[in-house]
């Protein structure tokens, strides 16, 4: 259930303007930008919530939860993994606003990774 969650809470807000309609496809990738992108903004919110500096309520059990879920996303071998990787990349590199403005006007991670 949590997996299902984590990925699929945060594409909500990409399926409404300005994002557009979701999922789409971008031709020039073989997976949806949008999965990769929702497994990095997960990834993030549970980095937060689980890190040692954190203002987070959350149990040791919580806690404990949350990191397995992060160590799930990093690791998935499936075309999910391969989105987040990506994104993961470009996040990283231009971080998450331009990320995501590049997604909203091409429809796919920028290439230049």
């Amino acid at each position: 259930m949590g997996c299902v969650a984590e990925q699929s809470i945060p594409l909500g807000p990409l399926g409404r303007p300005p994002f557009g309609p979701a999922p789409f496809l971008s031709p020039k990738s073989s997976f949806n930008p949008n999965n990769g992108i929702c497994q990095v903004l997960a990834h993030m919110w549970l980095d937060s919530e689980t890190s040692s500096g954190s203002s987070s309520t959350m149990s040791n059990e919580e806690k404990k939860l949350g990191e397995f879920f992060k160590h799930s996303i990093e690791t998935y071998t499936t075309i999910y993994g391969r989105g987040f990787r990506t994104g993961n990349q470009a996040v990283l590199k231009h971080g998450p606003r331009r990320t995501l403005d590049h997604i909203r006007t091409t429809g796919a991670f920028p290439i230049d990774l």
